[in-house]
């Protein structure tokens, strides 16, 4: 790794500002290469969410776009209009967001006993609902502030790794691979029926998708860390082809 991109909320004001200087006073001391660069990325509460932005298909080059961008997290979910001007990403606004309805999966422990039982655990049911509910309600949301209607794709960053259309790893969101292997045409469908939208469904692993904020900088290879609920990793692409451009005067 030639930089280390740190990113998440909680390095957006002074802990983070207090972070990354000692990261790196951490890393001289145990004799880390000197050329391994540590920097708070220039948008650290909205990386997730942008860099999943940058994954919309293309569309018109001439007119304004408009898309729904839904970060799926293990404590909340966030969702954002987000505008696009020349084919770049150029404006997000925030809609509220949605708190999760369930409880950690897995509570810490002293080591000295099995942890406790979570009073409940989400089933995969429950958990397709909840995204169902997320994604209708920010749509009409996001339409409601724009006063027109949003294209129908849905770009969706989730705290599950993404392999084509399906959720692997422990997550509470990965519960939905009991259900499709592709859950991208199981949460259209349900979504369909919740509230009569037909969308089109794309999910990243939110790791993967901050890391895309930074894809195609300079130096390579790179690394991003998003503090959140918990640790997200990522990298960069070395490229960002296929990927949409960041407007300069990002609002």
């Amino acid at each position: 790794m030639r930089k280390v991109w740190i990113g998440g909320g909680i390095v957006s004001g002074d802990l983070g500002a207090a972070m990354v200087p000692h990261a790196r006073e951490v890393l001289a001391e145990t004799g880390c290469d000197p050329g391994l660069t540590i920097a708070r990325t220039p948008y650290p509460q909205h990386m997730t969410t942008l860099g999943a932005a940058r994954y919309l298909p293309a569309g018109s080059t001439t007119t304004p776009e408009h898309a729904l961008i839904v970060d799926f997290g293990q404590t909340s979910v966030k969702r954002a209009l987000v505008s696009y001007r020349r084919g770049a990403v150029a404006r997000l606004f925030w809609l509220p967001s949605q708190a999760a309805a369930w409880r950690w999966p897995s509570p810490p422990s002293d080591g000295r006993a099995p942890p406790p039982r979570p009073a409940s655990v989400a089933s995969a049911r429950e958990v397709l609902s909840f995204v169902t509910e997320a994604i209708c309600t920010g749509l009409a949301l996001a339409e409601a502030h724009l006063g027109a209607p949003v294209r129908p794709e849905v770009v969706a960053s989730i705290a599950a790794y993404v392999e084509g259309g399906a959720v692997l790893g422990n997550g509470i969101y990965a519960l939905m691979r009991h259900l499709a292997d592709d859950v991208r045409p199981l949460v259209a469908d349900s979504v369909a029926a919740a509230c009569d939208r037909r969308i089109r469904l794309a999910i990243i692993h939110d790791g993967a998708a901050a890391a895309a904020v930074h894809a195609g900088e300079p130096p390579a290879p790179s690394a991003v860390i998003v503090v959140g609920t918990a640790l997200g990793v990522g990298f960069p692409a070395s490229e960002a082809a296929g990927l949409r451009p960041i407007a300069p005067d990002l609002a």
